[in-house]
């Protein structure tokens, strides 16, 4: 019983060993095919092969004669006609007659030639000057502007409570221009108080101030005016 059972066991270890050793083969066997090198098959060079062309022969065309130049026209020079001898009559010398003659024609052109290079001189008459002096016209006195004429009730400046209080007090010079119909074109300040609000209280009253017009005689006109405005706190 015991050797039948030790036969299965050793039959057991050869087909494990064969199945390691074909395993380790293949392996084997796979390792070398990676470590050979590949082989590179060369394509055998084919050969260029060329086809010669044969030049063709072109038809040649005749050659043309070149143009003989033209011969030149003979010049045929005009005759020349023999002009006729014309015989000179002898030229005489003047008769003193005719000497006289001539010089006495030219003493006539040479005066009337200086009668007129020297013409009578006219005589320029003197301008009559009259004695009568004129007198210039005097330019119509011109009239300032009025703001205290009677009816106008003009009402005067108020005098700002806080100014009061702090004792603010002056003097303000207003540049007016009182328009031809008596009313206050434009108005700015000339020279001030010294505190605003006592300017600003002046500006305020004599803008609505109605004025005598000035006039240029009988005419009134537009007149730029200097209006004071005096603060006080003892009136």
């Amino acid at each position: 019983m015991s050797v039948l059972q030790s036969q299965p066991r050793l039959f057991h270890r050869a087909l494990l060993l064969t199945g390691v050793l074909i395993a380790h083969f293949f392996l084997l066997y796979a390792v070398m095919q990676q470590m050979t090198p590949p082989v590179i098959q060369k394509t055998p060079q084919t050969a260029l092969q060329g086809v010669v062309i044969m030049p063709v022969a072109l038809p040649t065309k005749p050659v043309e004669p070149l143009p003989q130049p033209t011969p030149p026209k003979p010049v045929v020079h005009p005759k020349v006609q023999p002009q006729p001898i014309v015989q000179k009559t002898p030229v005489l010398p003047p008769s003193k007659k005719a000497i006289t003659l001539e010089k006495t024609v030219m003493v006539e052109k040479t005066e009337a030639v200086v009668e007129k290079v020297n013409p009578t001189p006219m005589v320029n008459e003197s301008p009559v000057v009259s004695n009568v002096k004129v007198e210039a016209v005097p330019e119509p006195e011109v009239t300032q502007p009025r703001s205290d004429a009677s009816g106008l009730n003009n009402p005067s400046p108020q005098y700002p409570t806080m100014s009061r209080r702090l004792g603010e007090q002056g003097k303000v010079l207003l540049d007016v221009l009182i328009l031809a119909n008596g009313t206050v074109g434009e108005i700015k300040i000339k020279h001030s108080s010294g505190y605003k609000r006592l300017d600003d209280a002046a500006l305020q009253a004599v803008k609505q101030w109605q004025f005598v017009p000035a006039k240029r005689g009988n005419q009134p006109i537009d007149y730029w005016y200097v209006q004071p405005i005096s603060f006080s706190l003892n009136s």
